[in-house]
């Protein structure tokens, strides 16, 4: 495979970005080459690692999780494990617990009177702020099931944010979920001091973080589990679950001037292809530059491509191209679809009223007949059929506030991923203010027969 990765390839003055690469195959050589890449000095050191758990009325099954985490060290970087609990807790505030703990290395241990189990979970993180480098958050119900957990880590963390700024998710699943355990960067810690924000008690705390991690294009999501998953259920606090709907409504105050320094771009067109369809991505990617340039609007907006070989499922793509792009609003276009011939003026100019999204008009046709009309809007939030005219909530090929469209992962699937994305957006009820667009512009073309079809 030939790798492009993170290489900027200009043609005719317009920013091309080539994503080729898998990164699980290259992983090994890629992070010795960023060792090499990075400057090197006598003070570089191997990465800290600071496990924080915070325990409360449940000793045993602490005692057993934590010599679980202490077998499974590898024992190649430093480490230091911070146990925090509450002073008015019998179960752990005794001597015997004491006791038993001084057989752990690099440990400490915290007494305090927090005020919520989000203080609590906060706490004591500051004093280690010269220290640590990664910070790994888990309960005291979960405990590893792979060897060399911390080792993994901190590659991933390397790989991923050689410079601390980023959050990983390791999970198991087609659609990743909330981050749960979640794996801080020290300096995208330092940018809010704490894991989850105070304004929470019990709850939804881990919901903020995750989505505050993917709009600030700051999230990795790892297809590996390095913990159990949650045994116990966290009740739900009704204070909590208005408090996160009203943040999630107002971007949870992120500072639209910072967004903005770091997604530097109006709009990021993102467009999934394979070498056996390069005539038809040419067409269509010829047609979007001569648009741009006729427009003057080479710095504001970027066409980006992930080009492989079916290594990848369309999810996966999609997820690449989203956390690569740099434009405040974001979609995709299907390499073997059409577009009007003023698709970009029509867009762009609506993008100047700051929408949550623009609504979609086009013709489908199946196999080049059967001409139908589509409508994508936030007036319908399911996918129906009505006199001939298909109806759809927003989907990927709508152009959306990638503050609201980073929220949301593409299940790592090759087949109704966008369905499934689209839903999720339709039910979180985040798209409220709409730009319409009535004449058809976009031009769906099924192709049955296509066994390449994306």
């Amino acid at each position: 495979m030939e790798i492009k990765s993170l290489s900027l390839i200009f043609e005719k003055k317009l920013y091309l970005k080539i994503i080729d690469i898998s990164y699980e195959k290259v992983f090994v050589i890629t992070l010795t080459f960023l060792y090499l890449l990075l400057p090197q000095s006598t003070t570089a050191r191997e990465p800290h690692l600071l496990i924080k758990i915070y325990t409360k009325n449940n000793p045993e099954k602490f005692l057993k999780n934590l010599d679980k985490y202490y077998k499974n060290l590898s024992n190649k970087i430093p480490y230091h494990f911070l146990i925090t609990c509450d002073v008015d807790d019998p179960t752990m505030n005794c001597l015997k617990i004491k006791q038993k703990l001084l057989k752990f290395s690099n440990l400490t241990i915290e007494y305090n009177k927090s005020k919520t189990t989000v203080d609590a979970f906060n706490s004591d993180i500051h004093k280690f702020i010269n220290w640590f480098d990664i910070l790994l958050f888990v309960s005291d119900d979960l405990e590893p099931i792979i060897p060399e957990y911390d080792k993994i880590i901190a590659d991933y963390m390397i790989f991923h944010y050689p410079d601390y700024d980023g959050v990983l998710n390791f999970h198991n699943d087609i659609n990743p979920s909330i981050n749960k355990s979640p794996v801080i960067g020290k300096n995208f810690y330092k940018h809010f001091g704490y894991v989850f924000n105070s304004a929470y008690q019990s709850s939804y705390y881990d919901n903020e973080l995750t989505y505050v991690s993917r709009i600030l294009g700051k999230e990795t999501t790892i297809n590996k589990s390095i913990l159990t998953k949650p045994t116990t259920s966290i009740e739900v606090n009704k204070k909590d679950e208005e408090t996160f709907k009203k943040r999630r409504l107002n971007t949870f105050y992120l500072d639209e001037t910072i967004l903005s320094e770091i997604f530097t771009r109006d709009w990021s067109i993102l467009i999934c292809s394979m070498p056996e369809r390069e005539k038809k991505f040419s067409h269509l990617y010829n047609k979007l530059f001569k648009q741009i340039q006729d427009y003057h609007l080479e710095d504001k907006i970027e066409v980006l491509t992930f080009k492989d070989n079916k290594e990848h499922s369309i999810g996966y793509k999609r997820n690449t191209l989203l956390k690569k792009s740099r434009g405040m609003y974001v979609n995709f276009i299907d390499d073997d679809d059409d577009i009007h011939e003023n698709y970009i003026k029509m867009i762009h100019e609506k993008l100047k009223n700051k929408p949550d999204c623009v609504s979609l008009s086009g013709i489908i046709t199946f196999d080049g007949k059967y001409p139908s009309s589509f409508v994508h809007s936030i007036q319908y939030n399911s996918y129906f059929q009505k006199n001939g005219i298909f109806y759809r909530p927003p989907n990927h090929i709508n152009t959306i506030k990638r503050s609201i469209a980073s929220q949301f992962i593409f299940p790592n699937i090759s087949f109704a991923e966008d369905t499934n994305w689209a839903m999720q957006i339709a039910n979180s009820n985040l798209l409220i203010k709409e730009e319409s667009i009535t004449i058809p512009y976009y031009f769906y073309q099924y192709v049955k027969k296509d066994s390449s079809n994306e």
